[in-house]
């Protein structure tokens, strides 16, 4: 799917793509992990990654697969399967001027940002900082997506 298509799926829903700061804080967990499930290399028992095929056939897992390989909330496939569209432009050197907190992207661009690599990508893409971009009309068998919603804590009840 292309961004586009991916933002509207996730609007028809009720829902949104997550901004890049979310996806990362969701795959990185508390405490920073460099992959979903911690410091471990990558295998086979937690991401789908590094296959290859000569028609560029995808080799995707299911959504309930690879356990071992959530991330400390519960989320599959932050890492390998494909790639995911995050809401935000993506800008090379964004994170040496970005906010510390809850930094949104870029205003404008040339491509929309991509994390988590995919079924093709080597170990190194897996990482839970790595992240690349994309033209919004890229249609690839290697890129998908997952839809957010914000939630929304009341305030308590005053006396």
């Amino acid at each position: 799917m292309t961004w586009h298509e991916a933002r509207q799926f996730c609007t028809a829903k009720g829902k949104r793509l997550p901004t890049e700061a979310e996806w990362e804080k969701a795959a990185r967990g508390p405490h920073g992990n460099l992959f979903p499930w911690g410091t471990a290399a990558p295998d086979n028992q937690r991401a789908m990654f590094g296959q290859h095929h000569m028609h560029e056939i995808p080799i995707l897992a299911s959504v309930d697969s690879h356990r071992q390989g959530e991330s400390p909330y519960g989320l599959r496939h932050m890492a390998g399967n494909v790639a995911e569209w995050a809401q935000d432009w993506f800008g090379f050197d964004y994170y040496a001027y970005m906010p510390e907190r809850n930094p949104s992207g870029p205003a404008s661009g040339r491509y929309k940002t991509l994390r988590g690599g995919s079924w093709k990508s080597n170990p190194i893409m897996l990482r839970t900082a790595t992240r690349s971009g994309s033209p919004p009309d890229q249609r690839s068998a290697t890129i998908g997506f997952r839809c957010a919603k914000s939630a929304h804590v009341s305030a308590p009840e005053s006396r």
